[in-house]
């Protein structure tokens, strides 16, 4: 998993709304989905939960940023892509003028 982003927590999880959510961050699996993964303690036992999200979610919840966070991520990892880390680059330049 690539940690993108982190954002401030909802107030419970969707699968147990007697959870208080305290940690929460936009993640990219190994498959390339996106989810929010979220922390829940209760003082003794830490557990999370793996929640979906699409990419528009991402950009709303998380912020332009989950995305330079993407590039700079396929950049480490891709070494060799020349091609598509510059249509990327590209892309991340559009969209954030001052950070090239």
């Amino acid at each position: 998993m690539i940690i993108l982003g982190k954002t401030d927590p909802a107030p419970f999880r969707p699968d147990n709304t007697t959870k208080k959510i305290t940690d929460q961050f936009c993640v990219l699996s190994e498959e390339g989905k996106f989810f929010e993964l979220m922390y829940s303690t209760d003082g003794f036992i830490t557990d999370s939960y793996l929640n979906p999200i699409d990419a528009g979610g991402v950009i709303e919840n998380y912020g332009y940023d989950a995305m330079y966070m993407l590039y700079q991520a396929m950049h480490d990892y891709l070494k060799g892509e020349e091609a598509l880390l510059e249509a990327l680059e590209k892309t991340i330049s559009y969209v954030f003028p001052n950070k090239s």
